[in-house]
Order: C-alpha cells, then structure tokens, then sequence
C-alpha cells in the first residue's frame, strides 16, 4: 500500500474474518476503496502490535507513537531517512510497492489479483510495477511450453 494510506489506517480498517485479514483502504489514489489481504504472518504481527505495543490513544489511527500521536507521512518520511544514513544506500518507501509486486508473481501469484492489490485499473499499470529478470522469463518455460 502507498504511504499515505498507511498512515490513514485505522483500528477500524482491520478486517479479521478468521480465515483471513484484510485491511480497509478508505480512500486510495484516486479516492478509491479496496482491500489489501494481509499474510497470516503479517496478521499475527498485527495483533501482536495491538495487543502489546500500540499504546492507548484518543486517535483511532492504527499506527500511533509512543506518545499516542498518529504516525503521519512526514514521520515515515523520516524514518527512512534514518534507515538510509544507518546502511548507507537508498531506501524508498514506494520502492516496497515495486519489490512487492514482483516477488508476488515469482511467487506464483495472479496477475488480476495483484491489479486490485495494488489498487490500479489497468494492466499497463501493473506492468510499470513488475521488474522481471531473465531467469524469471526462463524459470518454468519447459513446464509451461506447449512445444
């Protein structure tokens, strides 16, 4: 997810339906509504943070600081600056979109599935998100070719 939608999460935006989790983004780009499933890792990581790290807050923003205040872009923002200067090489908070939807797909992941994920409308969308390398092109193509 973007950043910014990150940061507008809320306790509320938290879909637990047993099975699977999902979280609720109110307004994406384009003032678009979808869900974002989670991994059951990421799940118990979830609630694990609610239930033991996240202080009590007047805010209902999932991510708060130590504080109680939200945890807001600019905050984000600076944390990977921090990241940045601590090992010495470029991190981009965007760029985890990028890796995310690569890994996805090399993980066996569906096109159409990750489009929505991602919050986009076309294809050609997606595309610019996917950076695929040679052996990702030659990986199953005995398996797959009709030939």
């Amino acid at each position: 997810m973007r950043l910014a939608e990150l940061c507008a999460l809320t306790v509320d935006d938290v879909e637990d339906e047993g099975e699977v989790t999902f979280l609720k983004i109110r307004s994406g780009k384009g003032a678009k509504f979808r869900r974002v499933p989670i991994s059951s890792r990421l799940r118990r990581e979830l609630v694990r943070y609610l239930n033991r790290w996240r202080p009590e807050a007047h805010s209902r923003n999932l991510l708060v600081l130590s504080d109680a205040r939200p945890v807001s872009a600019l905050t984000m923002s600076e944390l990977f600056r921090r990241i940045r200067h601590h090992i010495g090489f470029g991190v981009r908070a965007h760029k985890f979109r990028h890796t995310y939807a690569t890994e996805y797909l090399r993980h066996g992941g569906e096109i159409e599935r990750l489009r929505r994920i991602l919050g986009h409308t076309t294809y050609v969308m997606v595309m610019r998100y996917i950076h695929l390398d040679k052996g990702d092109l030659a990986r199953d193509v005995d398996l797959r070719s009709p030939f």
